[in-house]
């Protein structure tokens, strides 16, 4: 069986989306503070750091997971055990028994139904696939989530706040 993958609006969207529960305890929580401290410079002080920090961390890491995955495509062919990376010109052939390790940086350690109640930085997770000959392939879940190759030593690494895929 193979199946490929790349870049989705959909997956893009998704972190959005999950985000949206935060935005609204934030937007309530700032309205009852200005609601309870009148003074206009502490709400504002609030609301900025309430609403306006996450946003602009929330802005960062999407332009960051979408410029670095915008031209990446994953084939997996799970017959032959083989993952095909291609991003631009750069096409490697990884065969399953190649790959040493498999990280998974997650902006939170905590299963899903916690996400509703987190920042939306958790919401950013990528892959980083190390092979024997020392080659390195990165992918966010804008193109693929869960990989799903069984037999492979994999590690979990939670980087909250600011989880960039850095070259």
């Amino acid at each position: 069986m193979k199946t490929e993958h790349k870049l989705e609006l959909r997956k893009t969207i998704e972190p959005l989306k999950q985000s949206k529960w935060f935005y609204l305890q934030s937007v309530l929580t700032t309205i009852v503070c200005f609601l309870i401290i009148p003074d206009l410079l502490i709400g504002i002080l609030i609301f900025m750091f309430m609403i306006g920090l996450p946003i602009i961390f929330q802005i960062i890491l999407h332009l960051n997971f979408y410029l670095h995955d915008k031209n990446i495509k994953v084939e997996i062919d799970y017959g032959n055990r083989i993952l095909t990376y291609t991003n631009l010109t750069e096409k490697l052939e990884i065969p399953f028994n190649n790959i040493t390790i498999l990280k998974r940086f997650q902006g939170s350690k905590y299963p899903k139904p916690f996400d509703y109640y987190t920042i939306p930085s958790n919401f950013y997770h990528y892959t980083v696939i190390e092979t024997s000959d020392n080659k390195r392939v990165k992918f966010s879940d804008f193109v693929k989530e869960e990989i799903g190759i069984h037999d492979v030593k994999k590690k979990k690494i939670v980087i909250p706040f600011l989880n960039l895929i850095i070259e």
